[in-house]
Parts: structure tokens; C-alpha cells; sequence
């Protein structure tokens, strides 16, 4: 970009591309006859034809960084997402802990929370009858415990 822009334009790189200059490089190879009748047309197909390699070059500079900032906005959007997804999971994680230490006494939530991080807690596609094939005691003895029947 430098090269392309900065540089000519300091220091008159942009004129080759000027009608005059081309009107002067072609009276070098061309009678003033035969220009005559197309000397418009060839000044402005030389001009084309000069100035088409640096304004793809520029245009394509200007493609690749739209295409790295959209795939740079996309990164960062993906990154905050799996953040955010990752935060909520750690947040039920701790409303189910929450949920469990609520209802059962300490001892047995606990037990099922550690069942639940080996993997070895029962999921909804399992039986209750498996129970007992993964080494789970349902009821245990508890001191001071009311249970009420409504």
C-alpha cells in the first residue's frame, strides 16, 4: 500500500498515467498521422492499460483486509459465545449442587455429586433397577430426621 499510494503521490509517481505524459510517450513510437484519427482512444486504452495492474493490486489489498476483519468479528464473536456457554454451564452446575445440598442431607448429596462428576450416576435412560449394579446404597441411617406425610 505504501508502495502503491504513498510513494507515487510523493513523489509524482502518478504521472505516467497523466493524458500529456502518454500523448508524449506515444508520439515516440507513432506519426502524428497515425494518431490522429484514434489519438483519444489510445491515450485512454494506454492510460487503462498502465494504471489496471496497480488499481487490481489496490483492490485486492482492499478485499483481504475486509475478508481478515469479517474473520477476525466472527473469532471474537465465537470466543465470547463459548465463554458465555461455559460460564452458564458452571452456573447450573452450581444451582444443581445448590438443589442437591437443599434437599438431601450433606452426606448424601455429596456422594451423588461426586457420583455425578465420575460419570457413574444414573441418567435419565437408565433404569432404577440398575441400581445396585453401581455400588449406590439408596437408604442410609440418619439421626434426627422428621419426615413429615401430608
Amino acid at each position: 500500500l505504501v508502495m502503491l499510494v504513498i510513494v507515487p503521490v510523493v513523489g509524482d509517481g502518478w504521472v505516467i498515467f497523466s493524458y500529456e505524459r502518454i500523448e508524449e510517450s506515444l508520439s515516440l513510437y507513432y506519426t502524428q498521422e497515425e494518431l490522429a484519427p484514434c489519438q483519444d482512444l489510445c491515450v485512454r486504452m494506454t492510460q487503462w492499460n498502465r494504471s489496471f495492474p496497480a488499481s487490481t493490486i489496490i483492490f485486492i489489498g482492499i478485499m483481504i483486509i475486509i475478508a481478515s476483519f469479517s474473520s477476525s468479528v466472527s473469532f471474537r464473536r465465537l470466543y465470547t459465545t463459548k465463554r458465555l456457554v461455559r460460564v452458564l454451564t458452571m452456573q447450573q452446575k452450581k444451582d444443581r449442587e445448590d438443589l442437591l445440598l437443599s434437599i438431601f442431607p450433606k452426606s448424601v448429596a455429596k456422594h451423588m455429586l461426586e457420583k455425578q462428576t465420575s460419570g457413574t450416576l444414573l441418567d435419565s435412560k437408565r433404569s432404577l433397577r440398575n441400581i445396585d449394579a453401581q455400588n449406590y446404597t439408596a437408604a442410609r441411617m440418619h439421626q434426627n430426621v422428621t419426615i413429615l406425610f401430608t
